[in-house]
Parts: structure tokens; sequence; C-alpha cells
């Protein structure tokens, strides 16, 4: 099974990267991408700047693609006239010909679609809808990340991927301790 993590070098990418490298060694090939000259701890990495995602080719077949690249933050993305093109027309770019070539997709998105009316939130909003107009994705809305939750965040993602079931899926971290963790899915 071939796995792509667009965005491996971010902080939720590299978690997922971490998380199957780490306890899915069956699953086979992972592939990350990245715009940054970093090493990435996985076995390939390719190149990919949103900006540019037709410079980008997909050279074998994956069952899964997890999207977490773009840029991030309510400030990053005010008044950004790139984030539009980055977290929207270079992840939906991706996502359709991934899934053209049947692979199944995990979009982390974030709470904020439902209450924020930023550039950030109408972006990932956007995303989603024609993500989940494809019955070929599944969205996970995510809370709050930092060092201390992305393993869990990676875990829960992984485990989305698994179910292989379209929906719009929750990740909350309320306590910040890996047992008080809790992955709930929301009934679309």
């Amino acid at each position: 099974m071939n796995i792509l993590v667009v965005g491996g070098d971010g902080l939720i990418g590299k978690a997922v990267s971490d998380y199957i490298v780490k306890t899915e060694e069956e699953l086979g090939v992972i592939v990350t991408t990245t715009r940054r000259k970093t090493s990435v701890p996985c076995s390939t990495i390719a190149y990919l700047d949103l900006l540019k995602p037709e410079d980008f080719s997909i050279e074998r077949k994956f069952h899964f693609a997890f999207l977490c690249a773009g840029i991030n933050g309510f400030e990053a993305c005010e008044g950004n006239r790139l984030s539009w093109r980055a977290n929207v027309d270079g992840i939906i770019d991706i996502a359709m010909r991934l899934i053209e070539d049947q692979a199944f997709v995990v979009y982390p998105s974030t709470q904020a679609v439902e209450w924020s009316n930023s550039s950030y939130a109408r972006q990932r909003a956007q995303v989603e809808a024609v993500l989940l107009a494809t019955r070929e994705a599944a969205i996970v809305r995510i809370g709050r990340v930092n060092a201390q939750n992305s393993w869990s965040c990676g875990r829960a993602l992984m485990q989305t991927a698994l179910m292989r079931k379209p929906g719009v899926y929750y990740w909350e971290d309320n306590n910040v301790r890996s047992d008080a963790l809790r992955f709930v899915a929301k009934r679309s």
C-alpha cells in the first residue's frame, strides 16, 4: 500500500509520517512532499509547490493521500493573495488528480470553518466542499495541534484513512494528554 503525505515536513504531516513509519511498516511506501530544503524522516521525498501544482507529477498509484500542506493560520492567510492559490487551488488540483487515480484522500481541516469568517476558514471550507462532493475523501476538523499532541493527531488521521469512509470527522485535544485525546466521528 502506497501513502502520500503532502506537507510531510509540517507539524501535522510529520506526525502522520512518523506514526506510519513507527507503527504501520507493512503498509508499504510512504512518499512525502515538501517545498523546503529540509530532510523528512521517510523513505521518499518529492518536491511540491502548491502555487505550481501542475509541476508535480504523480508517478505511482497511492492508496491514501494526506493533504497536510498549505499556508496555515488566520494571520498568515488574511490579506495574503497567494494563500487562496496554495490552500484552495493547489490542494484541489492535487486532490482531484489523486482521487481520479483511485486514492482515498484525508484532508486535515479546522473546526473554525463552523464559526469563523476569516480567510483561513473560508479557504478550508471551500476545499472541504469540493472534496466531500467527490465521495472519495474524509475531512478531519482539528481543534488545536501542538508538539505535545501531534502524535495522537497523526494516529487519528491514519485511522480515518483506514476506515475509508467519506465524511466529516472531528479530532479534539481537551487536556493535552495523550490518554485524554478524543477522536469523535460526526454523522454527516
